[in-house]
């Protein structure tokens, strides 16, 4: 992954690749940040793709694929010295083969998606940030 930093944004990609006998995964992603000019908001999103062929030495299944795409969005928010708000949403979609060539009756759906919500709220105890040097 690599990532490049501007005055009040990042822009990042990666790629990922991984191999095994019986597996191989390729994966491609970009994600950007933009921050408001008092640094108090950051506004983020990604995208993110996979794709994954399976080829189990037992030969329960043969030349079986997996893709799936991911999309997030999510906005940071300093609402006082010591509290910090942030909510994300993900979106992921997959289609292919989930299951488990190992595990004897495993049979799960070859359509997977997702939507995600996620909110944090993080509080730093007020003695700890104005402690003295």
């Amino acid at each position: 992954r690599v990532k490049r930093y501007f005055a009040k944004s990042t822009l990042a990609a990666g790629v990922a690749y991984s191999t095994e006998n019986d597996y191989q995964s390729t994966a491609l992603s970009i994600a950007a940040t933009s921050s408001s000019p008092d640094n108090n908001t950051t506004w983020s999103a990604g995208l993110a793709f996979t794709n994954d062929e399976i080829n189990p030495v037992n030969l329960v299944v043969v030349d079986e694929k997996r893709s799936s795409i991911e999309l997030q969005a999510g906005v940071t928010q300093v609402l006082t010295p010591v509290d910090i708000a942030q909510i994300s949403f993900t979106f992921s979609d997959g289609n292919g083969y989930y299951s488990d060539p190992y595990k004897p009756y495993d049979a799960r759906p070859r359509d997977r998606s997702s939507q995600l919500v996620l909110m944090k709220w993080n509080h730093q105890k007020t003695k700890d940030v104005l402690k003295p040097f």
